[in-house]
């Protein structure tokens, strides 16, 4: 019989996880799976557009049959504050470490094999490279905090005179010519497990979330105050009165979320290359791991005595406009 700290650590080694619903183990019936190299192929994904946890909410741990069902607040305690998370990770989720891990990359191995992230400065110290390159190039440029989420302090300028040098941001030439479906601007959530840095052992879920911006993309660049019409968090559109929630998980491409699937039919059905598409974002997503991977497996090797003690899952975003410009890369912890 496995101990707690034993199923801990044979979870996170596996990283297999189902998410279930119903009130006992016979009523069970699969919505989701995630990071599952042996996941069932039948499984019902559950739609991401649904905004809210159930009531009846459980996990269900499906590495091994001695395991038994947690309730989902005990698993998320026992989950998220008992487990060693992978030390340096932030090396991979604040954004100016991110960038300046990508550029070494870029410096090293050539910047045509690290082009998918724009020019991006960070504050205060690269502000006078920064104004050089605007009187070059001119604006617009997005302006985001290094560490924080759900859309919060992000703004667009124009000029490096609205740029604030006294916190701690990245400004990066902002993408004014993006991907629109419907006239939306739009952005994608992917969600990869980082079971091994050494050797490199990466997990990306088969599906994801496609959020959209409430209001229609303009193009003039008149409207850069707007968040609703250039953010796509829902944190921030779901607050507007043209925000349509998806409720139905029956239906997968109506209102502000879609499904990753139903975003590549829509492509599909507009005569664009969606297995290059997918490709390039694999690419970005290793490629990212990687940039940050020297100094994450130096932390590890340093202090965590076992290599399978800990893993860490990531949320990418901002992938979606690998047809014709750089792509923006967020990665969180999730």
């Amino acid at each position: 019989m496995l101990t707690g700290n034993e199923k801990f650590l044979y979870l996170a080694k596996y990283c297999l996880f189902a998410v279930m619903r119903g009130n006992t183990p016979e009523s069970h019936t699969h919505q989701s799976a995630c990071f599952m190299p042996l996941i069932d192929e039948n499984a019902e994904p559950l739609h991401p557009s649904l905004n809210c946890v159930p009531d009846e909410f459980e996990l269900l741990v499906v590495a091994d049959s001695s395991l038994s069902t947690f309730r989902f607040f005990f698993f998320f305690f026992f989950f998220f504050f008992s487990r060693p998370a992978l030390p340096q990770s932030f090396e991979l989720t604040r954004k100016d470490r991110l960038y300046k891990n990508i550029e070494k990359m870029q410096h090293s191995k050539g910047v045509k094999h690290f082009d998918f992230i724009p020019q991006t400065f960070v504050m205060p110290m690269d502000f006078r490279e920064f104004c050089s390159t605007h009187y070059r190039l001119r604006g617009p440029w997005i302006v985001k905090p290094v560490a924080s989420s759900r859309g919060r302090g992000i703004y667009i300028v124009n000029s490096p005179d609205q740029v604030p040098l006294e916190d701690n941001i990245v400004v990066m030439k902002y993408v004014d010519n993006p991907l629109l479906i419907d006239g939306h601007k739009c952005d994608l959530r992917l969600y990869v497990a980082v079971t091994s840095y050494d050797p490199l052992m990466v997990y990306m879920y088969e599906e994801g979330l496609v959020r959209f911006a409430a209001v229609k993309y303009d193009m003039s660049g008149k409207h850069l105050w707007n968040p609703c019409m250039h953010l796509c968090n829902y944190s921030i559109n779901k607050y507007h009165s043209d925000y349509v929630k998806s409720e139905d998980p029956d239906v997968e491409d109506v209102g502000h979320k879609w499904t990753l699937s139903a975003l590549l039919r829509h492509l599909r059905a507009n005569g664009q290359d969606t297995s290059l598409l997918m490709t390039r974002i694999e690419e970005v997503v290793v490629k990212s791991v990687l940039a940050s991977s020297p100094a994450i497996v130096s932390a590890c090797r340093m202090f965590v005595p076992h290599a399978r003690n800990c893993f860490e899952r990531k949320q990418a975003g901002d992938l979606l406009n690998l047809f014709s410009a750089p792509v923006s890369t967020t990665v969180h912890r999730v």
